[in-house]
């Protein structure tokens, strides 16, 4: 605004000048140290917007394209941070920030949370048998199955190795149970074919309300 503003009374004295210019010349009277100098006006308006359209302008519009990307690259940080980069899911840290803004909000209203945690069975053996990357391949395989068990307000995250965690806003303690049971069931429909080895994934889960 301050730019803009500065442009336009640049603008205005180049056009003030210039109706000078034309008085003064219609008018003999005037003398030739008054005609130079609303000469000189006229010419310093005129270059000063010149420098304000080549110059003043551009750099702006750098500066504007520069603050938008930098908003852009903040936001890329922010969701990498929050995010676990071998499943996609969030990470601990988000689960963390939004349980405790999920309890108080929830709290508030007098509305119970559902917490299951859910641990891979026998995972460490598993990838001890048949390597990390197809032990990664048993966690990317789980997460995709486990974001098919939730809702859109629901809360998942990968808490660190083979724990997973789902927060259930609003459930009664029957419905809690029964989404429990529901995801350890979706997880044992998982069959892995890992080395030539045909791999049933199970889990141990753990529900309650907060």
């Amino acid at each position: 605004m301050l730019i803009v503003g500065f442009i336009g009374c640049l603008v205005l004295t180049s056009v003030l000048a210039l109706i000078a210019l034309f008085f003064v010349m219609s008018n003999s009277a005037v003398s030739l140290g008054v005609t130079y100098l609303v000469s000189m006006i006229f010419l310093l308006g005129i270059g000063c917007a010149a420098f304000a359209t080549f110059t003043i302008f551009p750099m702006v519009r750098r500066f504007s394209e520069e603050k938008v990307e930098y908003a852009a690259k903040s936001e890329t940080y922010r969701n990498a941070a929050l995010t676990d980069s071998l499943t996609g899911l969030q990470n601990r840290r988000y689960f963390d920030d939004t349980l405790k803004e999920y309890m108080r909000e929830f709290s508030a209203i007098g509305k119970p949370i559902g917490v299951i945690i859910i641990d891979l069975d026998f995972f460490t053996r598993i990838s001890a048998t048949y390597g990390h990357d197809n032990g990664d391949l048993v966690l990317r395989a789980v997460s995709i199955c486990l974001q098919q068990q939730v809702r859109g307000h629901d809360i998942l995250a990968r808490l660190g190795g083979e724990e997973f965690a789902i927060v259930f806003p609003n459930v009664d303690e029957f419905s809690l149970a029964q989404l429990a049971e529901r995801v350890r069931a979706a997880i044992e429909q998982i069959h892995l074919v890992l080395d030539g080895e045909r791999v049933a994934i199970s889990a141990s889960i753990g529900a309650w309300r907060i």
